[in-house]
């Protein structure tokens, strides 16, 4: 027992030495300047210059190109829509940027109003799209600016029914 005290008595003094003499270097140590610690004092001898980032174009660019808004993608027509008829897309659904510039688009899905996928009724090669009933269609639409930004919605269609039927 005796020599398990001696021990741990040397392993506690030479800890508490280390610690005691470890924060005397690293904390109470003070310059003419007044920085305290070996660390504070050392670090107060490097010089260190600062990089001005406001004057890099491309922080500038990034910043003006990011606060711009998304694509949007709407319905926009002021006639009717009728059953049958083949209509380009283009011409009731509209797709814009933030500044309104016009934006090429994408049909993705059609579909009725009970969900079935009637995408087959849109000619990708023309960009009509030929309705067969009356009804509200649903139609999946991406769209994206010249930022790279994308954006893909559904757009609401009304569609009556064919000319000359009740």
């Amino acid at each position: 027992m005796k020599h398990i005290i001696e021990a741990y008595g040397r392993f506690l003094l030479a800890s508490a030495t280390f610690f005691l003499v470890f924060s005397l270097v690293f904390f109470q140590i003070r310059d003419g300047e007044g920085n305290r610690g070996v660390l504070n004092i050392i670090g107060a001898g490097l010089s260190v210059s600062g990089t001005d980032y406001a004057g890099y174009a491309d922080f500038n660019g990034y910043l003006a190109e990011g606060g711009k808004g998304m694509p949007s993608i709407v319905y926009e027509y002021a006639g009717k829509l009728y059953a049958g008829e083949d209509m380009p897309a283009a011409d009731f659904i509209k797709a814009r940027d933030a500044s309104g510039q016009t934006l090429a688009l994408r049909i993705l899905k059609v579909t009725d109003h009970l969900g079935n996928d009637l995408t087959s009724c849109y000619d990708k090669t023309t960009g009509k799209i030929c309705f067969p009933d009356g009804g509200v269609y649903e139609i999946w639409a991406a769209a994206r600016d010249s930022a790279g930004k994308k954006y893909t919605c559904s757009v609401a269609a009304p569609v009556n029914k064919r000319q000359g039927e009740g």
